[in-house]
């Protein structure tokens, strides 16, 4: 039996257990002792420990499980060792007896706004396809103006769609590089020596990037104003889904239970013409309970979609509930087909037309 701790890793909280626990905090102070400048070491520490969450959260089913060793020993492989990176072998002695070879990230799409002109979208493209930013420019420019502007909605799209690479994990994958000690600390040095030099020559740059600031600032500000109106138009659809389908529901609801109780209790001229019209011989109450969960679930369906657009941290309501209602959908559009295919055997005949003609004979 062992013991389990409850950890906050970069905001995340998991359950992991005792001994994994102890061997992440000797590799963590091992990966301190590694980095070769104690200068910006915290914000290191931050992405590291925000990659390790994120690789945590990848491995795990569900947030009730226990980080146990193994899975600590599938991080540390792919995050590297601290004595990769140093001289002295002996700072981190709990290692993995077979790690694994680190793996070479794939590439994921994201706007460079460290390099950015407008949005970052061209740079995040030129990152994605291993190309210089300048074609992707001049590529954007060309079928712009071919294509009557068309392509100034492409762009604006990319730029509300494609998230900015915000984190160092985020630059990493951008870049395609391993999401590892190394890199990290090499991407934030990088990021930190590029803020030094632009602070050492603010004199003699600042004439020249005058202009591309006022770029930046005019097109971030139109960039914002355009998402709050996406934002603002979506919960209006979200408005609408919730009104239409909320309507559609009671009035089902209302109507098919009239029809079903008719249908228990009721006599009459409304039962009396049903009767004339099937021929099948079901219960009109599960005729309505069928007709209520082929047509309400998708309406149902519509409006939960609705509050989501309302509210973007609602909770899911849960796969379990996902398959109940497929299950019923499905059920009862099958059987509505077969009761349809049934009536219409009922009703279909064969009828037969004899006509007789007399036609004159001419004897001689």
């Amino acid at each position: 039996m062992n013991k389990t701790v409850n950890i906050n890793l970069a905001g995340t909280f998991f359950h992991i257990d005792e001994d994994a626990f102890g061997k992440l905090q000797r590799y963590l102070d091992a990966i301190k002792r590694s980095l070769s400048d104690p200068q910006g070491s915290d914000e290191i520490i931050r992405d590291i420990e925000a990659r390790i969450a994120e690789l945590f959260s990848e491995k795990l089913e569900n947030s009730t499980q226990v980080v146990t060793l193994k899975e600590l020993d599938e991080v540390i492989s792919v995050m590297g060792q601290p004595e990769d990176y140093m001289v002295d072998e002996e700072i981190f002695e709990d290692a993995p007896p077979k790690a694994k070879k680190r793996r070479s990230s794939h590439k994921q799409l994201f706007r460079d706004e460290d390099n950015k002109f407008i949005a970052g979208v061209s740079s995040g493209l030129g990152h994605y396809l291993g190309i210089d930013a300048i074609w992707v420019r001049l590529f954007w420019i060309l079928l712009t103006l071919f294509s009557s502007g068309i392509f100034i909605v492409i762009y604006i799209l990319f730029w509300i769609l494609v998230p900015a690479a915000e984190s160092t994990s985020d630059k990493l994958k951008m870049t395609g590089e391993p999401i590892n000690i190394s890199n990290i600390e090499k991407k934030f040095k990088e990021g930190y020596e590029d803020v030094s030099d632009r602070v050492k020559n603010v004199d003699y740059d600042k004439y020249g990037n005058k202009v591309k600031s006022g770029a930046s600032s005019f097109f971030d500000t139109l960039g914002s104003i355009l998402l709050t109106l996406l934002k603002i138009f979506v919960k209006f659809i979200g408005i609408i889904l919730i009104i239409v389908s909320l309507t559609t529901l009671v009035g089902l609801i209302i109507g098919l239970f009239t029809a079903g109780t008719f249908g228990l209790w009721g006599h009459g001229e409304f039962m009396d013409w049903y009767q004339l019209v099937d021929t099948t011989n079901v219960p009109i109450w599960f005729v309505s309970l069928l007709t209520l969960f082929a047509v309400g679930i998708p309406f149902f369906v519509l409006f939960i979609l609705g509050l989501k657009m309302l509210i973007s941290n609602l909770k899911s309501i849960g796969t379990p509930a996902k398959i109940v209602l497929f299950v019923l959908w499905l059920g009862s559009i099958i059987g509505l087909g077969i009761l349809g295919i049934r009536q219409a055997t009922e009703t279909a005949f064969d009828g037969e037309y004899i006509n007789e003609y007399t036609l004159p004979v001419r004897t001689g």
